[in-house]
């Protein structure tokens, strides 16, 4: 969602993966740039050019790979919460280019309004995978083995 609302504000947006499968997935969610992270090569053509990140990865990585693709005054925001410590960043990749490290929640109810108010009027959807109840189980296994694109959506009208 943060790529389908990124592009709809009409920002350039680069999305890093881990993953090379998820290349075209970026491209067909709006990303005019996909860069495969675990590429050395691919992660130096960012280096001090984006203005901001939104890292909405829920894993501990090393923040100072991404903190290095800012501009001076540039800023990360964690949205993903890891059930594990982030390795602490460098000082250092900081300060020398006034770089700033954020976090934020989920809004409140008057932000959240204004969320899909502008998903709304931009037709922005979420990619989901609905299932019936019976399939719950299932679909549990395969959240664990990382076998499921975006949600899995239970479909209400299967409830007996």
């Amino acid at each position: 969602m943060g790529v389908k609302i990124a592009n709809a504000l009409g920002a350039h947006v680069t999305l890093f993966t881990t993953s090379s499968s998820k290349v075209d997935d970026g491209r067909r969610l709006g990303a005019h740039e996909v860069c495969l992270s675990t590429n050395p090569a691919d992660m130096a053509r960012y280096t001090n050019r984006l203005d901001f990140i939104l890292n909405t990865v829920a894993a501990p990585h090393n923040l100072d790979a991404y903190l290095s693709l800012l501009k001076r005054d540039g800023t990360m925001t964690l949205v993903g919460a890891p059930a594990e410590p982030h390795p602490s960043p460098g000082v250092f990749n900081l300060i020398f280019k006034r770089r700033q490290l954020a976090g934020s929640l989920i809004g409140g109810v008057r932000e959240t309004q204004e969320m899909l108010d502008f998903c709304a009027q931009h037709n922005v959807l979420s990619d989901i995978e609905p299932i019936p109840i019976d399939y719950i189980n299932t679909a549990y296994e395969r959240m664990l083995r990382n076998d499921v694109k975006y949600r899995f959506v239970i479909d209400m009208t299967t409830l007996n």
